[in-house]
């Protein structure tokens, strides 16, 4: 069986520093493709079994992890008040908030994964690069598009 799981690499940081939301979403973002690859067209062992049940446990700790650092992540005044602009998103989704008229990150964290979805033009891909972008810039939202 080949090993899927994510290994972390222990930083210069302190033991007891926590990850943050751009590192926890990565994580996050790479269990899911390791769960979902897994050997697809092939039968599946008792072990192979056991890794998704171990991956999926650990995938659920992630999330529980990344809920924690989105709610200690910013939100001032001045976070809420830059424009979208300043996520450095690809042409798609900068375009399709704009026609939106979303231009600021604190309009833009009020939508949830769902209002970004039924947006013209917004697909799956780049509702996850907004997402990774706020959780990359460490803003808290709520905004889920899984």
């Amino acid at each position: 069986m080949s090993e899927l799981s994510i290994t972390h690499h222990q930083s210069q940081e302190p033991e007891n520093a926590l990850p943050s939301q751009g590192q926890l979403a990565l994580a996050v973002r790479a269990q899911l493709l390791a769960i979902s690859s897994f050997k697809k067209g092939q039968e599946k062992t008792e072990e192979d079994w056991a890794e998704v049940d171990r991956m999926s446990a650990e995938l659920a700790t992630l999330r529980d992890q990344l809920d924690e650092a989105r709610t200690r992540g910013r939100d001032d005044e001045e976070t809420m008040s830059m424009p979208v602009g300043s996520l450095n998103l690809s042409e798609r989704p900068a375009e399709v908030l704009a026609r939106a008229q979303i231009n600021t990150i604190g309009q833009l964290v009020e939508k949830s994964g769902d209002d970004l979805l039924s947006m013209t033009n917004m697909g799956q891909k780049a509702a996850e690069e907004i997402v990774l972008q706020l959780d990359l810039a460490e803003v808290s939202h709520s905004i889920e598009v899984l």
